[in-house]
């Protein structure tokens, strides 16, 4: 299975991944059609990056053969699966589960629950991985407003642990704040129908960004590697048409700042509507003043009822230092 022919050129951007992701269907197809599986109750299924379709040159490949419940020995037949991808190379996260294992690990863990919100059909019974995937958002939906403190708790552990890609000088494009895996918790808060991303375009446009480092990064290192170390970041910022290292640190701070502040203020919101929808929709603005014209509403700042802007003092800079004393983002509308 060779899918990483013809896939050196460190040119990056959503059209190379997307051929990437097809060529990687295709051969996957062949692979499944060789095998003469049955035809109904068993599916191959790309979770991860690869159902996203926008897994880079080494990324690893995340598949699922998804079964309805009803075969209880499917090990030779997953080895036959498996086998030729081990053997051309291709760094595999394998799993065999049945629909109700798939809930029950959703239930359990949180990042396996995210990541199978976007599990797409590869080969095999496509109606069966619409209908798990259907009922594993219907799952998250219905249990989101008690994830959230969960979210945020593996957000600040993440950070504590990689950092903030916006201010590291090798920073891990995936792991660290800002960087590629808060796009994925990003795009499950808005899962939860419970709150929209904030200046989509904005946001897309960072993750794109980052992708095409990512890209960049695999294609001159040619390892499955996030970090963006000192020693490549010249030559990946060659790849991408830049000047040098630092207009690349650069474009890489900008969008981890946009996807940073999406994220934030995207759990904000969902946090408030989870608190409405938990019966506080009759309740007036819960407002902690914090000096005059300024308020705190749901973990932000913001300008009371009262407050004259046009007749204050430099009002953007008061509103800017009191957010800093009190630890306080300033709301959208209030900046």
């Amino acid at each position: 299975m060779a899918v990483r022919s013809g896939l050196a050129d460190p040119t990056a951007g959503p059209a190379r991944r997307e051929a990437l992701a097809g060529l990687v269907d295709r051969e996957l197809a062949a692979l499944w059609a060789g095998l003469q599986p049955v035809e109904e109750g068993l599916a191959l299924v790309a979770v991860g990056s690869h159902a996203r379709r926008d897994a880079g040159p080494a990324s690893d490949l995340d598949l699922v053969l998804l079964h309805d419940g009803r075969r209880q020995d499917l090990g030779e037949f997953a080895e036959r699966v498996w086998y030729p991808l081990w053997d051309s190379g291709v760094r595999l996260d394998h799993a065999v589960r049945s629909v109700d294992q798939c809930r029950a690990v959703a239930g359990d863990d949180l990042a396996a629950a995210i990541g199978m919100l976007d599990m797409r059909p590869i080969a095999g019974d496509a109606g069966l991985v619409l209908r798990t995937r259907e009922t594993l958002r219907e799952l998250w939906r219905r249990g989101a407003r008690n994830r959230l403190d969960d979210i945020a708790a593996s957000l600040a552990e993440r950070q504590a642990l990689h950092g903030e890609l916006m201010f590291e000088v090798e920073g891990d494009l995936k792991e660290a704040r800002g960087g590629l895996r808060d796009v994925v918790v990003l795009q499950a808060l808005v899962a939860t129908w419970m709150a929209d991303v904030p200046h989509g375009a904005a946001v897309t446009a960072a993750a794109h960004r980052l992708l095409d480092v990512r890209d960049g990064l695999h294609a001159v290192t040619g390892k499955a590697t996030e970090r963006l170390l000192l020693a490549d970041q010249d030559s990946v910022a060659v790849a991408l048409g830049l000047d040098d290292a630092d207009a690349l640190l650069a474009e890489v701070c900008e969008a981890a700042r946009t996807i940073s502040f999406g994220l934030d203020l995207t759990l904000r919101r969902a946090r408030g509507a989870a608190s409405r929808r938990r019966g506080l929709r009759r309740r007036r603005p819960q407002l902690r003043q914090i000096e005059p014209g300024l308020v705190e509403h749901e973990g932000e700042l913001c300008l009371s009822a009262q407050a004259r802007p046009a007749s204050a003092a430099a009002p953007a800079v008061r509103a800017a230092a009191a957010a800093a004393w009190n630890s306080l983002p300033l709301s959208p509308v209030t900046a």
